[in-house]
């Protein structure tokens, strides 16, 4: 999930974007509950859209290990 402004766009509103790993069903217009586990990285401007896919991967994969870990773990990171 990212909670922030999207200063990459030049944008200042605070948005809550949450990508859903391996999930495939339309549920536009749905309510969700989400939790927070845990901070990957601090919010950043990137010099372009690539850049941000980039990273954006990067916290995929941070994300997936962090929640496959045990929960006792990630108290510890």
């Amino acid at each position: 999930a990212y909670c922030g402004p999207r200063p990459t766009f030049g944008k200042t509103e605070t948005v809550l974007e949450v990508n859903l790993f391996d999930f495939d069903q339309d549920i536009y217009g749905r309510t969700l509950r989400v939790s927070f586990v845990d901070r990957l990285r601090g919010d950043r401007r990137f010099d372009d859209v690539a850049a941000l896919k980039a990273q954006m991967i990067e916290d995929e994969r941070a994300a997936r290990r962090l929640l496959a870990a045990p929960i006792a773990a990630r108290a510890d990171s």
